[in-house]
């Protein structure tokens, strides 16, 4: 012990399944006793750190037991001053009878746990967040009779999005989503095009620059990890601290109860496979030189039957009173969001495209000064669109479930800035360790759970999920790593790349080095893209070079992140294409399968009445 050193890794359950029980539930001489509680922490939290990170020098320690759990004595037989500690929360059956039904009825002894080593599997079931009790290898739990468990399982049921035994990813049942039609490319007039800058390589100190608030009374102006410092902080350097997923069972209700959705809702698989997703906002191409921004409306896969290649449905951004017919385009000619830079706003356009871009009547002014430019003017909605997408985001597939709360929501994905992000996949983010930051990928998070918390200052999105890196090991030391839990992309990324690597005596593994962190929505940079797929977009005609080479650069280096592009921030808006105000018209048609439910969805998204706008025009 005495070679640790440093501040201690605090470590935090916010799920516990413990349940509080009137004090005739307990023997007569069982009494609390809080004085080997610091103890006990300790012992745990050591264990903690021993199984989540043995190569680490720093003392661990759990910073207090989950909900309802605490310790009691009991003198030992013969003696009054010595004593037997246990420890109480385990739930049960008929934690509710009350007092006055307890002569009429034979309760079962309480069940506890004796040391603090016989409660680190139920621990570390816990850590895991809420899921099916079968799972745990406590000595109260894996013993259990299926008949009781159905019982258990009756009274509190698992969250939709439970995870099968030893992997991170739900089985979901089958789901009738109708696929668009093949079709041919429209022969339209071409969009005005905007030329990006790009590529450049993202700042990270861009990422974790806070867009200041426009006014104290507005925390809407200001992303959520600003309010929140005080209140719950992100691990710090020289503080490391394992935030584990959601709070006690409570109440149903959900942030707002008109918006409650069926408890059966299914989460979509993540389609980590495809670069471009319905509802994205990407880059595009009609002429191969020049890209515009647009937003996906459907996808249409190819068809090796008739030689057909993927397509996409794009409509042009631009302000909505100059709408630009929908184009279909060929997968290669697509480009994602974070792979070029959006061009600086033209300041002496910028203030006319606010207002064509707003909700409020055409004067005549306004038509005399868009005269001759609607091209100029096009090309600037887009970026100022681009900025109002990336500052915002909105969520959908609510998860109604005992664990939700009137201020804690969890949700199945969001779009977030320009991306479609879901759960069970992989994203780029941000950490506070720097050594986690400066490898070849930087660091990933694998979410387990999004989730909206409601306070005085406004919304707050937060992610929680494992952080891995990938490690250069050398080839005789790959072996001590052990099975690599990580997403189908993370796989891809890693097998290409030690494919390319077979003349270096190095390999690349899989790391975890955070247990279900949790960090806010300023934190994630954006979506994980595997290098095969994004680095022949990024540096064109160089790609077969780099393969005979085997050294394929970092595209982490070579990609934007979320809040790159300026402007002030946004925050949660009610549906994807409410993000998308002012910059296409109001009947946009985006029409999602029936396994993405908006939430809470909207109704009509330019206040001022279409027709008495366009009438001036």
């Amino acid at each position: 012990m005495s070679s640790l050193t440093g501040d201690p890794m605090q470590f935090v359950v916010r799920w516990s399944d413990g349940q509080e029980f009137p004090e005739h539930r307990f023997p007569e001489e069982y009494k609390r006793d809080d004085s080997v509680t610091a103890s006990w922490l300790s012992k745990l939290g050591e264990m903690i750190r021993d199984q989540m990170y043995p190569q680490s020098s720093r003392r661990g320690v759990l910073v207090e037991f989950p909900a309802h759990y605490h310790i009691r004595r009991r003198p030992r037989s013969g003696t009054s001053k010595r004593y037997d500690y246990y420890l109480y929360g385990y739930p049960d059956e008929r934690a509710d009878t009350t007092a006055a039904e307890a002569p009429q009825t034979r309760l079962p002894a309480l069940k506890n746990f004796r040391s603090a080593a016989e409660f680190f599997d139920h621990l570390m079931f816990l850590l895991n967040g809420p899921q099916d009790r079968s799972g745990c290898q406590c000595k109260h739990c894996k013993p259990a009779s299926e008949s009781r468990a159905a019982l258990l399982n009756a009274r509190a049921p698992p969250p939709a999005r439970v995870n099968p035994a030893n992997s991170i990813f739900p089985r979901l049942g089958p789901a009738n989503i109708a696929t668009p039609q093949a079709g041919t490319v429209n022969t339209v007039h071409q969009p005005a095009v905007l030329q990006p800058v790009g590529p450049q390589p993202a700042n990270p100190q861009t990422v974790a620059r806070s867009p200041a608030a426009t006014s104290s009374n507005a925390p809407t102006n200001r992303p959520p990890s600003d309010v929140r410092a005080q209140a719950q902080p992100v691990p710090s350097r020289t503080q490391s601290t394992m935030i584990i997923p959601t709070s006690a069972p409570g109440s149903l209700a959900s942030i707002a109860d008109t918006h409650r959705t069926p408890v059966n809702v299914l989460f979509p698989q993540p389609d980590e496979a495809s670069v471009y997703r319905q509802g994205e906002v990407i880059w595009y191409t009609t002429d191969g030189r020049q890209f515009s921004l647009g937003l996906i409306l459907r996808n249409t896969p190819a068809d090796a039957s008739t030689g057909s290649q993927s397509t996409s449905q794009i409509k042009p951004l631009s302000y909505w009173r100059r709408s630009l017919p929908e184009v279909e385009i060929l997968e290669s000619d697509m480009r994602p969001f974070f792979t070029f830079s959006v061009p600086g706003p033209q300041e002496d356009l910028t203030e006319l495209v606010q207002r064509l871009m707003g909700p409020g009547p055409v004067t005549p002014e306004m038509i005399s000064s868009e005269a001759g430019r609607e091209r100029s003017l096009i090309v600037e909605a887009s970026k100022v669109a681009a900025s109002r997408v990336d500052k915002s985001y909105s969520l959908f597939n609510p998860g109604l479930n005992q664990y939700a709360t009137s201020k804690h929501q969890s949700f199945g994905g969001v779009f977030l800035g320009a991306e479609k992000v879901s759960l069970y996949e992989a994203v780029r983010v941000r950490v506070d360790q720097p050594e986690f930051d400066n490898t070849r990928l930087g660091a990933v998070m694998i979410i387990k759970d999004i989730f909206l918390e409601s306070a005085e200052q406004g919304d707050q999105l937060w992610f929680e999920g494992d952080v891995w890196i990938l490690r250069e090991v050398a080839a005789a030391e790959a072996q001590m790593f052990g099975p690599e839990d990580v997403t189908p992309a993370m796989k891809r990324e890693k097998a290409f790349l030690n494919k390319l690597r077979q003349q270096h005596e190095s390999y690349l593994v899989w790391e975890k080095v955070l247990h279900v962190a949790r960090k806010p929505e300023t934190f994630i940079q954006g979506r994980f893209y595997e290098s095969e797929k994004v680095v022949p977009m990024v540096f064109k005609g160089n790609f077969d070079h780099f393969l005979q080479t085997g050294d394929v650069p970092s595209i982490r280096l070579h990609l934007n992140s979320r809040f790159d592009v300026p402007g002030d921030y946004i925050g949660r808006k009610n549906s994807r294409l409410d993000m998308l105000a002012g910059s296409i018209p109001d009947d946009t048609v985006l029409q999602f399968p029936p396994t993405l439910v908006e939430w809470p969805g909207a109704a009509r998204r330019t206040p001022f009445p279409l027709e008495a706008a366009t009438s001036h025009m």
